[in-house]
């Protein structure tokens, strides 16, 4: 039996779903520039950018889009985004034909979490991709509004970004 060649990548992680790595700022004053020959290029990073806090309402992938109607508290937002990782799927025929891209339908949802309405207002070049984020919200049930959410419906849109990662 022949053995099958060692991995050239074996022994790495995997970090794609940890968060982003902190960086220590530079120095102050700058980083001290040093000498280049001649011809040669610089490929430094440069000043590497501080992250920016988010407000307790903006949602870290910035999947939901324009708000009309009853505006999403932060914990209800955070609530239904929960709900949408529980039922997002890449659909296994999309991801075998290399398919990726972002969809965005428009929702309107009323106080119970019925949504009541689903449209596909953004292509993502895949049928797949797009039926499949369609299929997560038609005759649904999300999380209900908080009592603190004034208003019906809401009327939002929501950006899926289907993104393949090849190994």
């Amino acid at each position: 039996p022949q053995r099958a060649p060692a991995s050239p990548f074996a022994g790495t992680l995997d970090l794609s779903r940890q968060g982003p790595i902190a960086m220590a700022p530079p120095p102050r004053g700058g980083v001290p520039r040093q000498p280049r020959p001649p011809g040669s290029l610089n490929l430094s990073m440069g000043n590497v950018p501080q992250q920016r806090r988010r407000s307790a309402q903006a949602d870290s992938n910035g999947n939901i889009g324009s708000v009309e109607g009853a505006q999403p508290t932060g914990s209800w937002r955070g609530a239904f985004l929960d709900w949408v990782r529980a039922r997002s799927f890449y659909p296994q025929q999309a991801a075998m034909n290399g398919e990726d891209g972002n969809s965005q339908v428009r929702l309107v949802i009323d106080r119970s979490g019925r949504v009541r309405s689903v449209e596909l207002v953004g292509r993502s070049g895949s049928r797949t991709l797009d039926l499949a984020l369609q299929s997560i919200f038609r005759d649904q049930r999300v999380p209900p509004f908080t009592p603190d959410m004034d208003g019906e419906t809401m009327t939002m849109t929501f950006t899926m970004r289907y993104i393949l990662i090849y190994r």
